[in-house]
């Protein structure tokens, strides 16, 4: 069986970009801002212009809305998410060594107290949109297109749980590592199966927002801000 040619040229690009992202979170480590302009180049900036190229995906996809119901019922996974998360933390907190996460945040993402709070609303905001057009949008919904279900499924959810390796090799903790890459196979089937239903990336970029706002809140308390 022959595999159609615009399959084999998104999953280059897939493992050309997180190869490319794992250089940089391991071996160059720039600055925050350099490494976000270094993924926008590799997440977005490429993908579009291969969807300039190949006529058969239709990068507006992505962003349809069919159904108000849907992204209400998004926003309410999200916020139950969100609540979900906050909760864990406060039970979990006593058993949680803050000063070490401080550290691992100052030494692999250059974070501190002085801006985390820009960092924190970029990561909810921005970021998080932008691993769902790549993830969910550029591979997930276009391989669901252009080959077969399962392919789409797993290569999707595989390459957003090998991209954040990268950022996870300096943890020095290889069973929190292992349950890390766990819950983003996880979380990344799960953001497959709401944007395969919906036929967009909002259902799963309004969970991700959700997500992160709960890690950022936690960080916010972690550095003292409330």
């Amino acid at each position: 069986m022959k595999v159609p040619r615009t399959t084999v040229n998104i999953i280059l690009i897939m493992v050309l970009s997180i190869f490319s992202m794992f250089i940089v979170e391991y071996y160059l480590v720039p600055g925050y801002i350099i490494k976000s302009i270094l993924k926008i180049t590799m997440f977005f900036i490429v993908p579009l212009i291969y969807v300039g190229v190949d006529k058969s995906i239709d990068i507006l996809d992505y962003f349809k809305i069919y159904s108000r119901k849907q992204i209400i019922g998004s926003i309410a996974l999200g916020l139950s998410i969100y609540m979900l998360i906050m909760g864990a933390y406060f039970i979990l907190t006593t058993y949680i060594d803050l000063s070490q996460i401080r550290k691992i945040l100052y030494a692999s993402r250059d974070i501190n107290r002085n801006n985390f709070f820009f960092v924190a609303v970029y990561i909810s905001i921005l970021n998080s949109l932008l691993e769902e057009f790549f993830f969910r949008g550029f591979l997930f919904l276009s391989l669901n297109k252009v080959s077969t279900r399962a392919v789409a499924y797993l290569i999707s959810a595989l390459a957003f749980a090998a991209y954040h390796i990268g950022i996870m090799v300096d943890w020095r903790n290889g069973t929190i590592s292992f349950l890390a890459i766990i819950a983003l196979l996880t979380g990344g089937l799960v953001f497959n199966y709401l944007n395969e239903k919906n036929k967009n990336i909002y259902s799963s970029w309004l969970v991700h927002i959700s997500v992160n706002l709960a890690l950022n809140t936690i960080g916010l308390m972690m550095y003292g801000f409330f």
